[in-house]
């Protein structure tokens, strides 16, 4: 299955309607993936070779069966070990956005922005290795439930995932994620607020006056701290949100263009076109087949 488009390292994740998940499987890998980023949580399983991951202060190694995880919105390239040849592995792309209804989420978010592998002998592998495995089964089974069980498994994949990432960190006396400074995680807050909250006619104004600065510090910040501008992310919020719509059939171009923000229908096929290098009712009628 092909990788999503990326754009400026930006990746486009799309999942299929009323699916909050994405599974590759790849039989013999040889691609390494440049830097790049996305908003879903990224979890790999190689199966037969090392696969490795490399990110702006760590370079890290998941043996064969072992687990790498990759924080939302952390930039990362991930491929084969240099000069070795690739083997099979499995990738989950997980949407985190619905998750934002339980109350734990914000503290399990903290916990797990960075990069991290799972390694054998790790008190919760066994378990989050089911998870995934579980996960694998049933995403194209014909079980009519199998949403519900994949949300559930993966609910309690990533809980596991961060308790296994907060005793590291404890462990090694390195600063948790938790630990980062409250302005730290005020910035990445205001950046789902941005996801959920897309098609709204939010400006750096009304995010600075939302923390107390300035629009100009905000936006110095927030480009420091999740490596896009304000605008960049607002875009590409809008544009994986008028995808969802595209998919689902239900509206048309038009009410897509004001359901994700847009008042001008001719700026939202612009911006369209110029991320997909297609219009919205290509993508659409592509989509179909």
């Amino acid at each position: 299955m092909a990788r999503n488009k990326v754009v400026n390292g930006y990746e486009f994740v799309t999942y299929s309607v009323n699916r909050h998940f994405q599974l590759f499987y790849s039989e013999k890998n040889h691609k390494t993936y440049p830097m790049h980023y996305h908003n879903a949580m990224e979890i790999t399983m190689p199966m037969t070779r090392p696969y490795g991951c490399t990110g702006e202060r760590i370079s890290c190694t998941a043996d064969a069966e072992e687990i790498l995880f990759i924080g939302s919105g952390i930039l990362h390239c991930v491929g084969p070990l240099k000069g070795q040849e690739g083997g099979s592995h499995y990738t989950l792309l997980a949407d985190t956005d619905w998750l934002h209804q339980f109350q734990a989420f914000q503290l399990l978010l903290e916990k797990t922005s960075s990069i991290f592998v799972i390694r054998s002998w790790m008190e919760h592998y066994a378990d989050i290795r089911q998870c995934l495995l579980s996960i694998y089964q049933l995403y194209d089974s014909d079980d009519v439930y199998k949403d519900i069980q994949i949300a559930s498994e993966f609910l309690k994949l990533i809980t596991l995932i961060a308790r296994e990432m907060e005793k590291a960190a404890a462990e090694s006396d390195m600063p948790s994620a938790a630990a980062c400074s409250n302005f730290r995680q005020e910035i990445l807050f205001s950046s789902h607020y941005i996801r959920e909250h897309c098609a709204e006619n939010l400006t750096l104004d009304t995010m600075g006056q939302m923390l107390g600065i300035s629009k100009y510090y905000y936006h110095r910040k927030f480009k420091e701290i999740c490596r896009l501008s304000f605008h960049d992310h607002l875009t590409s919020c809008r544009m994986d949100l008028a995808c969802h719509y595209l998919k689902a059939e239900n509206h048309s171009v038009e009410e897509i263009a004001h359901l994700c923000g847009y008042k001008s229908v001719s700026s939202f096929i612009h911006t369209f076109r110029r991320i997909f290098h297609e219009t919205p009712s290509q993508y659409r009628k592509r989509q179909q087949y």
